[in-house]
């Protein structure tokens, strides 16, 4: 939704049906606020990315929304495709160290679920667009196969979350829930 102020030349941008003052969110989504003169060059200057309400992140390509539900693993994957994207596939260590260390919403929560499972062969990591994980890319991981959390089975963890405060990449059990990371592809 756009609102533009002939007045003062500001140009609110934002996602959601509720405007609040200042600079407070909105409730789906972030707000992005322009001051300018000439609304078509504001608007021709963002990405798709930028525009859909996502953040783009130049040196890792990626384009990303951390959304602060919290969902079990399915349903953070289901909710991605619903909305035309997917849970993030980390492709480099670029992505990986923005959503843990520059991304406020992912910071603000701590564990986030991203596209990765070895539901499939236990010990097989594979990222949800069928290529197999790149360890290399991330070193911090701690794939134990244990999810204390899930009291019914705590010996099964197939699914990965991202953890901002260990910089890790952890798995646990799809069943349990956590915000989640979409990616838009670009």
């Amino acid at each position: 939704m756009f609102e533009y102020v002939d007045d003062t030349g500001i140009c609110n941008v934002f996602q959601g049906a509720h405007q609040q003052s200042g600079i407070d969110r909105f409730p789906n989504g972030p707000r992005i606020v322009f001051k300018t003169q000439n609304l078509t060059e504001t608007l021709q200057g963002m990405s798709d990315c930028e525009m859909a309400g996502y953040t783009f992140v130049e040196d890792g390509r990626l384009c990303y929304k951390t959304f602060e539900d919290k969902v079990t693993w399915y349903n953070a994957y289901d909710a991605c495709r619903n909305i035309g994207a997917r849970l993030v596939v980390l492709k480099n260590s670029q992505q990986v160290k923005h959503l843990l260390t520059r991304n406020p919403e992912m910071l603000s929560q701590r564990f986030a679920w991203v596209g990765l499972t070895d539901e499939e062969t236990e010990g097989e990591w594979m990222t949800i667009d069928g290529s197999p994980y790149n360890y290399s890319i991330w070193p911090s991981f701690r794939f134990n196969n244990k999810c204390a959390l899930y009291e019914p089975d705590p010996e099964e963890a197939d699914c990965a979350h991202l953890n901002s405060n260990s910089q890790t990449l952890n798995d646990c059990h799809c069943n349990i829930t956590k915000p989640y990371v979409c990616e838009l592809l670009q």
